[in-house]
């Protein structure tokens, strides 16, 4: 692996506190996947048996009417929640434009836990971690949504 892929997926929120010689095994259990642009990656509804670990592009995530409700870009994951949680997917996943990354199975995490648990359990904290700041940021805008929305109407 090169100094400067190491460095660079040590910017991911995942690999978050990981040092190099722990990523390269880690990589070996990923598959490599790309998407084409419009391609639905993840559909609402399926079972969440892998994460996204973005390395190029963005996607759009879709409530079921089509109402986009994030975009994550490159550097950045998608579907821990229900990789961790064991959850049906909450909404679609969809390439924005050309999309490569690398997957990472439950199986593999739960492998994780078995022969090198304390990857496996930094792995599972950068996970939770992750999802804690995305719906923190998703409350935030909530909020501001509200806020807005409430001071914009005419009282009666």
């Amino acid at each position: 692996m090169s100094q400067n892929l190491s460095e660079a997926l040590l910017r991911i929120p995942l690999f978050k506190n990981l040092i190099p010689t722990e990523i390269k095994p880690l990589l070996s259990l990923c598959k490599s996947a790309s998407y084409d642009p419009g391609t639905k990656i993840y559909e609402a509804g399926s079972s969440g048996t892998e994460m996204l670990i973005l390395l190029k592009g963005t996607v759009r995530v879709l409530l079921s009417d089509g109402t986009e409700v994030a975009t994550v870009s490159a550097m950045d994951t998608v579907g821990g929640m229900e990789i961790v949680g064991a959850l049906q997917r909450t909404a679609d996943i969809v390439a924005a434009d050309e999309v490569s990354g690398l997957t990472i199975s439950k199986g593999v995490l739960e492998g994780l836990f078995q022969n090198a648990p304390n990857m496996g359990i930094g792995l599972l904290r950068n996970i939770v971690e992750n999802i804690a700041h995305k719906l923190s940021d998703t409350n935030k805008e909530l909020a501001a949504r509200i806020s807005h929305e409430g001071g914009s109407q005419s009282k009666e």
